[in-house]
């Protein structure tokens, strides 16, 4: 005998092509939006600034640690075939 499988009502899918499309065009208009008014100018502007400014802190040391030991294997390698 073969198990009976219900099957549920089908989920809905989106496909990953139309989700970049979509979260692309919202940037977009954000950012048309943000040059041609003052929306984010003042205190709004300085609580975002506190939000993002250590994410971005953050980000630029950890690909700055992860360029200067990228360089360093390569002079590394360098080396050691010189010694070859």
């Amino acid at each position: 005998m073969s198990p009976i499988i219900k099957k549920k009502g089908e989920k809905f899918t989106f496909s990953s092509k139309y989700l970049l499309f979509i979260l692309t065009a919202i940037c977009v208009f954000l950012i048309i939006i943000t040059f041609n008014t003052n929306l984010f100018v003042g205190t709004s502007g300085t609580a975002l600034g506190y939000l993002f400014i250590p994410f971005q802190k953050g980000i630029t040391s950890v690909s700055t640690k992860l360029t200067d030991r990228t360089e360093e294997l390569i002079r590394v390698k360098e080396l050691l075939k010189e010694n070859e």
